[in-house]
């Protein structure tokens, strides 16, 4: 064109800009084509966390983004730069087991540094709305996710669980079902109803089925986290607890699950990245960690259900 070979051409605007002395006319049959530039780092790069380091401040929203702009290329939503990024995930204690390595790992590849702080979820949302805000929240159930909606981009379902009965191996006192319970005498463990998603979703179970109320001296303990519950059913405290299908995965050799036949029993845990994060690039990989096979497989063994798919 500059030549005048030809009279008019097709190109990308950001190309069509860089020649001041070219007339750029757009059309609106092609309003809608357009491409992001990308930049990656190979699987096999012996350097995986330097090449990162550079692809970062490539696209960091206050270094290489810039740049970009004065060239005439649109800057997506950049991460703030930072030589080791430090980001802050809340998610609920029961997720520990299938998320910890996965987290680790990431980290390394990064060059990162992750603060996880597991919790009920109960008490995690308290903080988050007394002020307190993580660049992510891998919920315990929707329930909890939802009382926090307004701080997060779209959650997306990555497990699911079920709470079951577990009682001491062999199962020696024959509970099999949630109105066993209230057998007279019976030492019962339960879930915190207010500081976990989990005692939360067996409280509403145990409300509906009309047992929650009846319990009364029956009802020992009540615990934020399924682990404590797990202890103290091994060390005799206890007879029965209420606590989900991944508690039970670590100890079955010494206790027994009895499955809580009703569709209140279930709960599906979502992870949504906050919007006030200075580093969504940055959460946006960890989605992807935390949604690969790899990831997959460690929840499946820690006896979670899958339940995620790719956006």
């Amino acid at each position: 064109m500059k030549l005048g070979s030809v009279d008019a051409g097709i190109v990308w605007d950001s190309t069509a800009r860089q020649y001041p002395e070219l007339q750029i006319v757009k059309d609106p049959l092609l309003s809608g084509a357009s491409e992001t530039v990308t930049v990656g780092v190979v699987r096999g790069s012996k350097r995986p966390t330097a090449a990162l380091h550079f692809a970062r401040y490539l696209a960091a929203r206050d270094r290489g983004l810039p740049v970009f702009a004065q060239n005439h290329y649109e800057p997506v939503v950049g991460d703030a730069w930072a030589e080791t990024p430090e980001i802050v995930l809340f998610s609920g204690a029961m997720l520990r087991p299938g998320v910890e390595k996965t987290l680790k790992e990431f980290e390394a590849r990064e060059g990162g540094r992750i603060t996880t702080v597991y919790n009920g979820c109960g008490i995690l949302c308290a903080q988050m709305r007394a002020g307190e805000r993580p660049d992510g929240y891998f919920s315990c159930d929707t329930s909890f996710m939802n009382s926090v909606a307004d701080l997060y981009f779209e959650p997306l379902n990555i497990v699911d669980n079920e709470l079951m009965l577990i009682v001491a191996k062999g199962n020696p006192l024959k509970i099999l079902a949630p109105a066993d319970l209230l057998r007279p005498g019976l030492r019962v463990g339960l879930p915190h109803h207010e500081k976990s998603a989990m005692g939360n979703i067996a409280w509403k179970m145990l409300v509906a089925l009309g047992i929650y109320d009846k319990l009364g001296a029956n009802l020992k303990v009540e615990s934020p986290t399924g682990d404590f519950l797990i202890n103290q059913l091994r060390t005799g405290s206890l007879d029965a607890i209420i606590a989900c299908r991944s508690n039970l995965t670590g100890v079955r050799e010494h206790l027994d699950g009895v499955p809580i036949e009703t569709p209140l029993a279930h709960m599906t845990q979502p992870y949504a990245v906050g919007k006030e994060s200075r580093f969504p690039q940055l959460m946006a990989r960890l989605r992807e960690a935390i949604t690969s096979a790899e990831s997959r497989q460690r929840f499946e063994s820690a006896g979670f259900g899958w339940r995620a798919t790719q956006p």
